[in-house]
């Protein structure tokens, strides 16, 4: 069972769940959270720019993860606790177009026309392709292993297959405008998608994972991802 507190503004102050136990959430005068503490007193604090950025991360044995902006309002580059840096790149659209892990290893993404991703590569190695039928829904996507997912749409219901490899995606829900919604990966782990109203991908996960990893969108860019854990994310 879960239970759930809010303020008089809405905003969440308390929860309680078999799996995380007791969480305490406090917040500013504009409505930031700026404290999660969980049961035994371990506080995680945020702390922000005069543009509402979050700028630092302390955990609750003092490690402080930092971050530094663009012009627009885009994640530059995260300090870890140990000093280690990633770095982000953007295009003139606000598109994220590379990633430098601290290691080195930098992860590109390629767009179409439409806005929409259409590759990844990793070290200058093309990872991953994706195509898409004129209606700009998912067709043809090739990952690195070689297994190719073809999703099939039909005409009017709002469901679609997909086939690759060894695997067979079955029962694939999408939304109106033609992204889907869940089904099983090419190695057929259960996974989750849902896009808003204009067909940005809003969620994604793996229900093998630690938490449903959400993307919050704002100004029609991605601009943080928020785990099952309490606080604001990368």
């Amino acid at each position: 069972m879960t239970r759930l507190g809010y303020d008089r503004a809405g905003c969440l102050t308390f929860s309680q769940d078999p799996r995380y136990g007791i969480r305490r959430l406090s917040y500013d005068a504009a409505r930031q959270l700026i404290a999660a503490t969980n049961g035994i007193g371990g506080a995680t604090r945020y702390a922000y720019d005069d543009r509402g950025r979050l700028v630092s991360i302390t955990d609750p044995l003092g490690a402080v993860t930092t971050r530094t902006y663009t012009d627009l309002d885009q994640v530059a580059a995260q300090t870890d606790p140990l000093g280690r840096v990633t770095t982000a790149a953007y295009d003139a659209a606000g598109r994220q177009i590379a990633q430098t892990a601290p290691d080195g290893v930098t992860t590109e993404w390629t767009y179409d026309a439409a806005g929409l991703a259409s590759g990844l590569s990793v070290d200058g190695r093309r990872v991953t392709e994706i195509r898409r039928d004129p209606r700009t829904r998912l067709a043809l996507r090739t990952p690195h292993c070689t297994h190719r997912a073809s999703h099939l749409w039909p005409g009017t219901a709002h469901t679609a297959r997909s086939v690759g490899g060894s695997c067979e995606r079955r029962g694939v829900r999408c939304s109106p405008r033609g992204s889907w919604r869940d089904g099983r990966d090419l190695r057929c782990s259960l996974a989750d998608e849902s896009a808003d109203s204009k067909s940005r991908r809003v969620r994604c996960g793996n229900r093998t994972l630690d938490g449903w990893p959400s993307h919050s969108v704002r100004r029609g860019q991605r601009t943080r991802l928020v785990s099952g854990h309490a606080g604001p994310d990368s």
